[in-house]
């Protein structure tokens, strides 16, 4: 279950979003089926792309004046360095253990 308040919501459509497109992009420029699961740096760079933008985002949404935006009870400021934080874990730890076939 997802919850949000606000426009925490916004986070997930977001980060969702971005690897959505991260893939079809991918599925457009690279002839090879699976390649965006295979990548070590493919879903990484689209968690990070989320994070900016939910950075540019939350500024808009921080100015809703008295109202709060969370996503699991996590302030919408807070969540592009969440994503950050994500993209760089996803990353390593992609190249320490990749995934096999």
């Amino acid at each position: 279950m997802i919850i949000w308040s606000g426009r925490g919501f916004l986070v997930f459509v977001v980060a969702f979003g971005c690897s959505f497109l991260m893939e079809l992009l991918t599925r457009s420029v690279v002839d090879r089926p699976g390649y965006y699961q295979e990548s070590a740096w493919l879903l990484p760079l689209a968690l990070a792309i989320a994070g900016v933008v939910t950075l540019v985002l939350g500024r808009t949404v921080a100015s809703d004046n008295g109202q709060r935006h969370a996503l699991f009870f996590v302030p919408f400021r807070w969540w592009p360095a969440i994503l950050w934080a994500i993209a760089l874990v996803t990353l390593v730890t992609r190249i320490v253990a990749p995934a096999h076939p």
